[in-house]
């Protein structure tokens, strides 16, 4: 018999044989699965957390200009308010005036063109005293017919005294103007 000798090393085939799929390698895979996407959702929530109080602090920061903007428009409206009133006063101050001054132009119009002459004149809002000199009856009847025909503004005019002096006519009137004037 022959016997034979190989000296020559075999090669040695390596098959690889298919473990048995554990129970514990599939826990340990879904664990590291689920640990993975919690990860990631905490690092989603961090992140979206830390832009949420950045855009909280930008709108603090809005919320105070606006406040102090809303501060000042109250302060603004106040002093609108009050320079409103101010010139509500001071147009009835003006009108007021205004009628004043119309009822006293009434008055002293045809002073000189009637040869009237005022020493006296007492006037308030509502009425005026006349005491004067006319050089004639004439033209102080003259100005007392000129002075009615100003029937917008005076109501009433009375003769309260005539008296003839020398060379001239010494008089009292005594004039009502009207209400809503």
């Amino acid at each position: 018999m022959i016997l034979k000798f190989n000296l020559i090393p075999k090669e040695k085939v390596k098959t690889f044989e298919e473990e048995p799929f554990s129970f514990i390698k599939a826990i340990g895979i879904v664990t590291g699965i689920i640990v993975l996407v919690f990860l990631i959702i905490f690092t989603a929530l961090q992140y979206e957390s830390f832009s949420l109080k950045k855009e909280l602090q930008k709108e603090k920061l809005k919320l105070e200009k606006f406040s102090y903007i809303a501060k000042q428009v109250k302060h603004l409206k106040a002093i609108s308010k009050n320079v409103e009133e101010r010139i509500t006063v001071m147009l009835g101050l003006k009108n007021f005036q205004e009628s004043q001054l119309r009822k006293l132009g009434v008055l002293l119009y045809n002073i000189n063109k009637n040869k009237v002459y005022f020493v006296q004149l007492k006037f308030s809002p509502e009425s005026a005293t006349i005491k004067g000199l006319s050089e004639d009856i004439d033209y102080l009847a003259n100005y007392l017919k000129k002075l009615k025909k100003a029937n917008e503004l005076v109501s009433q005019i009375n003769l309260l005294s005539v008296n003839k002096e020398k060379g001239y006519i010494k008089f009292n009137v005594g004039v009502n103007f009207k209400s809503n004037q």
